[in-house]
């Protein structure tokens, strides 16, 4: 009797740990379905910004006209506003997340933001690793000199000290024509060495310079005649891969550049228009 007992109790004791198995393989299985579904949500981004009902932008914020803060303390700028646009196109609000231009691109790579608008040329090395939009603005560059500076062409910038952010277009661009790059986090501080004297000279776009003399009319700098071609245009930069972020982005600036959008918000911010279509 007792043999009969002990025999259906670990009868019992084995079924429940089938169970117990069978139970813990379904969450398993359950548990990796979910993160495989999260996982192919997670890899078309435009879905996800839907779902999220944001569009995350990383940008500067100390670069006007493209993003600086008004005396109110309020984000403005000629790319503020146009990826604000772009955003509502896409049915969607807009967060910025603000960073120093060294580290703006990389925020990219670790999911920081979802694009990155900050008069950002398509380089053959960064199509490399990120998709870039169809350009939206024109960039002028123009060399800034201190006022009683012997530099008087682009030629004459060779050799000279430039102050540029290292992984900027701009800072590409410098060292091409044959100057030394001093690393500067902005244009703030690229500024700053050229007037006091630490730096011969900065390489930045033309309304930047444009933005900055008219609120510092008596700074002690000049800007040299000649133009410097640096790029094909000013461009949104996103994770490669993401076709149908890519064709929304572009359809909502084919839009607003064939609606005259850009052109009104270029010329809201500078004194002339810097639109992909303009002339």
């Amino acid at each position: 009797m007792k043999f009969k007992k002990l025999t259906a109790a670990l009868s019992i004791a084995a079924f429940s740990i089938g169970l117990g198995a069978c139970s813990q393989t379904d969450s398993a299985q359950n548990a990796t379905s979910t993160e495989s579904e999260n996982a192919a949500a997670s890899s078309d981004l435009l879905e996800t910004i839907k779902d999220r009902g944001a569009l995350i932008v990383g940008l500067e914020g100390t670069y006007p006209p493209y993003s600086f803060h008004d005396e109110s303390g309020e984000l403005k700028g000629f790319e503020v506003d146009l990826i604000k646009k772009i955003a509502e196109d896409l049915g969607v609000e807009t967060q910025f997340v603000e960073t120093k231009w060294d580290s703006l691109i990389a925020g990219v790579d670790v999911n920081k933001y979802d694009v990155v608008i900050n008069n950002v040329e398509a380089t053959d090395e960064r199509k490399q690793k990120y998709d870039f939009t169809i350009p939206y603005a024109n960039s002028i560059g123009k060399i800034a000199v201190p006022e009683d500076s012997d530099i008087q062409t682009v030629s004459d910038f060779s050799g000279k000290n430039a102050a540029q952010s290292v992984t900027s277009n701009f800072g590409a661009k410098a060292q091409e024509l044959g100057a030394t790059v001093v690393p500067v986090d902005g244009f703030a501080q690229a500024i700053d060495l050229v007037t006091s004297g630490r730096a011969d000279a900065t390489l930045n776009d033309w309304v930047t310079f444009e933005q900055y003399l008219a609120e510092h009319p008596d700074a002690p700098i000049r800007l040299l005649d000649e133009d410097v071609q640096v790029g094909t245009g000013s461009r949104i930069l996103l994770p490669k891969g993401q076709k149908a972020l890519l064709d929304a982005l572009n359809d909502a600036l084919s839009k607003e550049l064939s609606a005259g959008t850009v052109s009104e918000l270029s010329k809201q911010y500078t004194s002339i228009d810097i639109s992909a279509e303009a002339k």
